[in-house]
């Protein structure tokens, strides 16, 4: 089995979860209040993963680098573009 067949199917049990789960939840709780609660939470989760997943971001005094890493190893010897 391919990876990206394995991610689809993943994408579609969480997706089902998520209607099973908002179907119930909804008859309990103002459907506005748990489209704000799933934005909040959604946005606050894919913040960590950014921080997790975006090592090469630029900082403070920092340019940000357009070379590849391997690059960037050989070349700072070398100079100091990257």
């Amino acid at each position: 089995m391919l990876v990206g067949d394995l991610i689809i199917a993943a994408s579609a049990l969480l997706l089902a979860e998520r209607t099973v789960f908002i179907a119930k939840t909804v008859q309990r709780v103002d459907p506005v209040r748990l489209m704000m609660y799933q934005s909040i939470i959604g946005a606050a989760g894919l913040f960590l993963l950014s921080l997790i997943w975006d090592v090469d971001r630029p900082r403070a005094g920092r340019p940000a680098c357009s070379c590849p890493s391997s690059t960037r190893e050989r070349s700072s010897a070398v100079s100091t573009s990257c």
